[in-house]
């Protein structure tokens, strides 16, 4: 059972913001925060749609 603090309870969503910062954000130069913004919904799509998941081959 996940209580607070437990290391597991957040893993999958800890990887995923880590994932972003270093594969997204840190990558790039945004001007504003709309530019953030804008980037980060394009990530996540295509993180969710495009991106080739192992599970899947």
């Amino acid at each position: 059972m996940n209580g607070k603090g437990r290391s597991i309870d957040n893993i999958v969503m800890e990887r995923f913001f880590r994932t972003l910062k270093y594969d997204f954000i840190f990558l790039n130069d945004f001007k504003t925060i709309k530019d953030l913004k804008e980037g980060i919904n394009g990530y996540i799509t295509k993180y969710n749609y495009q991106r080739f998941h192992s599970s899947i081959n």
